[in-house]
Parts: structure tokens; sequence; C-alpha cells
């Protein structure tokens, strides 16, 4: 269950640009402070993300598969949520910066995992589904955006 559920990150390198389209409302909020530190709230992840990454191999030797993901899961979760708590701009920095480390360690095992519990032919399999969920999930979201703006009000 847990091989199944780790192949859900692999759209959680979106970390970085879900925030953008708040940035509006975020830059708002911290008027005062340096336009930079705005732009850190959506490149940090990516940046611990990297960072993460080059540690990967020690972390791997450090700690069980398991006790990664979880601490990974956790961490992600934790950054995510503890984010809408805070009102001070280095505090959500930390926090941008702590969703960056769970990326970091979560994304290798997504494909890792997969890659050493399941045989090539599964492998192809999952990807071939999520590149067709995706697609429709794409088809949709046009289809959806045509309706709402092309419908008539009467």
């Amino acid at each position: 269950m847990l091989v199944g559920f780790l192949e859900y990150p692999r759209d959680f390198f979106m970390a970085g640009a879900a925030i953008a389209p708040a940035l509006g409302v975020i830059s708002a909020h911290f008027a005062g402070r340096n336009p930079l530190l705005i732009q850190l709230i959506v490149s940090l992840p990516a940046l611990f993300i990297i960072l993460t990454n080059l540690v990967f191999p020690w972390l791997c030797r450090l700690m069980k598969t398991r006790t990664l993901a979880l601490t990974g899961l956790a961490l992600y979760v934790l950054s995510g949520s503890g984010a809408f708590f805070v009102y001070n701009i280095w505090m959500l920095l930390e926090f941008r910066a702590m969703m960056g480390v769970s990326v970091g360690m979560i994304m290798p095992l997504s494909t890792g995992l997969l890659a050493y519990y399941f045989p090539t032919q599964t492998i192809i399999l999952i990807d071939n589904q999520l590149v067709t969920a995706f697609v429709v999930q794409i088809w949709f979201r046009k289809k959806g955006v045509y309706l709402v703006t092309n419908r008539t009000m009467d």
C-alpha cells in the first residue's frame, strides 16, 4: 500500500509552482517586504529539493526506506499545513524550505520503490495510466473553462 501511495508524489514537483497564483495576494499582505523574499516563496522549495537529493544517498544509508518515506510524508503534511498559520515572511520561507526537503525525500522513493517492487511491464502500465489520467484531466479542464466562459445566462 505504501508503494502505491508513493506513486502520487511524482506530481509533487509542483510544490513550488502550486503557490504561484496566490503570489499577488501574498505580496499585498507583505507589502513592506523585499520583493525578492516574495519570489523566494516559489523558488525556495526547488533549491531545497536539489540540496536534499544531494544528501539522499547518505539518508538512505542512515534510515530504512519506510522510515524515510514516512518522515518525508510527515514533513510534507506539516510544512504544507503549517504555512497556513504563519504571518511572518521568514516563518513562511522556513515552511517552504521544509516542503522542499520533504519533496526531496519523497520524489526519489516514488520511482525507486516502483522499480524495486514491480516488474517492468507493470511499471509501464502504471505510467500509461497516469499519462492517460493526466490528459483526460487537461481535456476536462479546458472543456470546463470553455463551458463556463461561453455559456449564456438566460
